[in-house]
């Protein structure tokens, strides 16, 4: 999942809000879409039929954000409910 920024931001951190099964996550970061950079990673777990959120610290200036996700186990859910990119309060 690619989330284009439409310019290059600094980014502070990427908040996932999610139900079910959430497989491990590698979070990666680019200026151009082209060239990645590892941001973060987030190991698997589960919220249950619960809505629970993983809140994950990023650095750098990037234009896009990527999420790869690893395989889900055969027959689990995921609900990805909601995902935020944030930067650093001004100042």
């Amino acid at each position: 999942m690619t989330f284009d920024l439409k310019r290059a931001h600094p980014l502070d951190r990427l908040r996932v809000f999610y139900s079910g099964a959430l497989p491990a996550v590698e979070v990666s970061g680019s200026r151009d879409g082209e060239t990645w950079e590892a941001l973060a990673s987030v190991p698997g777990e589960s919220a249950g039929e619960d809505v629970r959120d993983v809140t994950v610290p990023l650095t750098g200036r990037h234009r896009y954000v990527r999420l790869d996700f690893a395989a889900g186990r055969a027959g689990e859910r995921l609900e990805l409910c909601e995902v935020e990119i944030w930067a650093p309060p001004p100042g």
